[in-house]
């Protein structure tokens, strides 16, 4: 008496399952991303005289290395928010990730000197995130 198992499907749906929870992933984080982001803008203690630092605050998510999707960012700070995105690729790995960012020179100096830039969406999304 013999079984014979034809593997080739039992991969198959598997790497339709794989696909399904890469995907639900992803949008899950797009609302992460989002949630993080309208916690940065509502917790900012900052004077935002020429709007650019709150323009270049955005958020990126990350499905095996590349950047999938973009959110937040506004007007004139778009550009420099996509372009540290596509600079941090190479740090991010192949889980899906979402990274938050603010993309103007002087956001970290900005907290520095103790004004809230980013860390409001930090203490807010709690253990979730690594610096």
């Amino acid at each position: 008496m013999a079984i014979e198992v034809d593997i080739s499907k039992a991969l198959g749906a598997f790497d339709s399952l794989k696909d399904r929870v890469g995907e639900a992933s992803v949008e899950y984080l797009k609302k992460v991303g989002e949630d993080m982001y309208q916690t940065a803008l509502s917790t900012k203690t900052y004077t935002d005289r020429t709007h650019y630092l709150s323009s270049t605050i955005g958020y990126g998510v990350f499905d095996n290395g590349e950047l999938v999707y973009t959110g937040g960012f506004s007007g004139e700070g778009k550009t420099a928010g996509v372009e540290m995105l596509h600079s941090l690729a190479s740090e991010v790995g192949t889980d899906p990730t979402v990274v938050l960012v603010a993309a103007a020179p002087y956001a970290a100096i900005t907290e520095h000197r103790g004004f809230v830039v980013l860390d409001g969406a930090r203490l807010a999304a709690g253990g979730f995130v690594q610096r």
